[in-house]
């Protein structure tokens, strides 16, 4: 995990094709909210 997170860290990695969805922490409840009411992924 720790060699997976220095990865991470320095940039050898883009995250962002993972991000669906960005609330910040004052919408936290919609967030749940439309997660909740998204059909799961298979």
């Amino acid at each position: 995990m720790r060699r997976l997170m220095e990865v991470v860290r320095s940039g050898r990695v883009d995250l962002t094709p993972l991000l669906t969805h960005r609330f910040s922490l004052d919408q936290i409840a919609e967030g749940y909210r439309l997660l909740e009411s998204e059909p799961a992924a298979s």
